[in-house]
């Protein structure tokens, strides 16, 4: 007995020391939707008001029995931790909106478990189980609002009445929400809602899509959100809070609420939580070369939070490899982040249970290059369910006798995409610099889709991630890699590639053909080759970010060689011969076929055998295609 009383203990012993010193920077998080992951249990499915069904709009029966039936199947995927939706007693159905809180944040009670799901107890073994897998558990809060239960209707006050199971929140002070019997109270702010999103006043005191507003500038409303929010901490042993709205609350509210007495981060550590994580949702955008996005995730980090999530980049990324924009966008934005933030505290994502799947719209080939990109750059990557079996629908079921199932059960562990995402999370689990790494731009296209290569730095390990998003083959040619001549790049990870080594060139420049869509990530090795250096000379008429404007001829010399190709943009399959006599050269650019901007221009130089090459430098051109205007018309009103 005495024995087993030792193993119980070292074995306690051992998860508190885990987790009391958690690193958030080297964990992947697996994001459930916890009405639509797995049914467990049937029984509380249906409560007996008709809220529950098959269809988007209701209770489809997921609950916190199936997150534990599952938990080995979130844990074969290579996720450390798991964040669900807000496990909270909801409105079940609210008629103003014809449309039920299945997905938890409507809540009526925020310190009890809705009756879909479970109980306290139930909720402490999923967090037990995930503990003893060595998944760290994240839970969704909402202290900005609960359910729709009032509005203001042309200035008049109205209840909703017919709200199932009940016409206001259970929970005290929450419970005081009729504004004629309370209105001196000021647990709500009393507004209707948001009529002009970019209204800074609006935004921190109206009401959001109907869900009644908070007034947390109240002392007894911040008590309360503290209290209820802390319960969790304490009652559930949980590790983390992603933090929903956090946008439409004042910054001086999240300080308080983090930091004040009684506050998260006391009560975490209390709890030997020390690295208790705290991330918030700030749905904020940066347009191309434009920072204005991370200005704002940057308030939130002085406000207290210790992560937050990416939305900046999560929209750059999604016009990038699923809209086939230009990845010189993509770069700016990672170059932002690591000067403005801290990255390695930025939660990544490529979609969520409030857009549109990236699947929706978007190639496999080019879903899997963005999650190529989120595993090997600084950063907490999120998958979202669903996306390792290929979900187009954003809220869809894993279970059979859900929505948008299909009619079966979507836990299939030898899948395409369940095991292309365990092997990204194996590559970066083994390798820390997609970690810790320091980035660098070294390639990128700002005409469109096309070439995107970075390097990542840290502790003596050097590594590139390069892509091709375009649909078609592209050059790779004069990429500094900062290496020495002949050294080897070795392959670690590819997709759509060769999987073989790259000697660097001279200069420690690197070329090499990238297919469609395609992913290859090298290590800088030991080994060095033998680089050949064919004695060709090949100078080109033309200035750094000349401007053309009209049919335009190039010129240029040339010695040893016997032919050459003219590449624009990096399309070696759209590449023209050019001829070369008695040293000279020449090729008329008839630039209709081109769009105004910026293109590059580079040329392949054949010697006197096809084997023997060199690519030029590489040219940038500015096309300043003059407009004439043909007609205006006036647009009626």
């Amino acid at each position: 007995m005495r024995k087993l009383l030792l193993s119980l203990l070292l074995i306690a012993f051992a998860t508190m020391v885990c987790f009391a010193g958690t690193a958030w920077e080297d964990q992947i998080v697996y994001f459930i939707m916890i009405d639509r992951f797995s049914n467990g249990d049937p029984t509380n499915d249906d409560m007996g008001y008709g809220e529950s069904g098959s269809d988007n709009s209701r209770y489809n029966g997921g609950d916190l029995k199936g997150i534990i039936d599952k938990l080995d199947y979130v844990k074969g995927l290579g996720a450390t931790a798991i964040w669900i939706t807000p496990p909270v007693a909801n409105q079940w159905w609210n008629p103003w909106a014809n449309y039920g809180g299945y997905h938890g944040y409507w809540a009526r009670d925020f310190k009890r478990v809705d009756e879909h799901f479970g109980d306290i107890d139930l909720y402490r073994k999923l967090v037990e189980e995930a503990h003893e897998r060595g998944l760290l558990v994240i839970q969704d809060i909402v202290p900005n609002h609960v359910g729709d239960y009032f509005r203001f209707v042309n200035g008049e006050f109205e209840l909703n009445t017919e709200s199932i199971p009940t016409s206001s929140p259970e929970q005290y002070p929450f419970s005081l929400n009729n504004f004629e019997d309370n209105e001196t109270d000021q647990i709500y702010h009393w507004t209707p809602d948001i009529s002009d999103f970019n209204d800074h006043y609006q935004k921190l005191n109206y009401q959001m899509s109907g869900l009644d507003d908070l007034n947390t500038e109240n002392t007894a409303v911040v008590s309360a959100l503290k209290d209820s929010f802390t319960f969790w901490i304490e009652e559930a042993d949980i590790d983390g809070f992603r933090i929903d709205t956090a946008i439409y609350a004042p910054m001086e509210f999240w300080k308080e609420f983090l930091n004040g007495e009684a506050g998260v981060y006391e009560v975490a550590t209390r709890n030997d939580k020390t690295e208790f994580l705290t991330f918030g949702e700030a749905w904020v955008r940066s347009d191309p070369f434009d920072d204005s996005g991370e200005i704002v995730i940057g308030e939130f980090f002085d406000a207290g939070m210790n992560a937050m999530l990416d939305f900046p980049l999560n929209i750059e990324l999604r016009s990038v490899f699923k809209e086939g924009k230009a990845t010189a966008n993509l770069g700016y934005r990672l170059e932002v982040r690591q000067s403005r933030l801290n990255q390695t505290r930025l939660l990544t994502f490529i979609d969520n249970h409030d857009m549109e799947r990236f699947l929706k719209g978007g190639g496999l080939s080019s879903l899997k290059q963005a999650l190529a990109f989120i595993f090997t750059i600084p950063g907490i990557p999120v998958i979202y369910y669903g996306t390792e079996q290929g979900f187009f629908e954003t809220r869809a079921t894993m279970f059979a006798e859900g929505f948008q199932s299909g009619g079966i059960d979507h836990f299939d562990t030898q899948s395409e995409l369940y095991n292309y995402v365990r092997d990204l999370s194996k590559l970066r689990q083994e390798y820390p610099v997609f970690r810790y790494g320091a980035i660098e731009i070294l390639k990128s296209d700002s005409n469109g889709p096309g070439i995107f290569a970075y390097r990542l730095e840290h502790n003596g390990d050097k590594v590139f991630v390069i892509m091709n998003t375009a649909g078609e083959r592209r050059i790779l040619a004069n990429m500094k890699s900062g290496l020495e001549e002949g050294q080897v790049i070795e392959p670690i990870y590819t997709f759509n590639s060769l999987a073989k080594g790259y000697t660097v060139d001279r200069e420690g420049k690197l070329v090499m053909s990238m297919n469609p869509r395609s992913v290859y990530v090298g290590i800088a090795s030991e080994e060095s080759g033998e680089i050949e250096i064919p004695n060709i000379e090949f100078t080109v008429d033309l200035e750094d970010h000349q401007k053309i404007d009209s049919t335009y001829t190039i010129t240029g010399t040339a010695s040893g060689a016997s032919s050459a190709k003219i590449i624009f943009d990096t399309k070696i399959e759209e590449a023209e011969d050019i001829e070369i006599v008695d040293g000279k050269w020449s090729y008329e650019w008839d630039i209709s076929k081109f769009d105004p901007g910026i293109h590059s221009i580079l040329f392949k130089i054949y010697g006197e055998t096809r084997r023997e090459s060199i690519y030029s430098d590489d040219y940038t051109v500015i096309l300043d295609i003059p407009e004439l205007l043909l007609a205006s018309l006036a647009d009626p009103e």
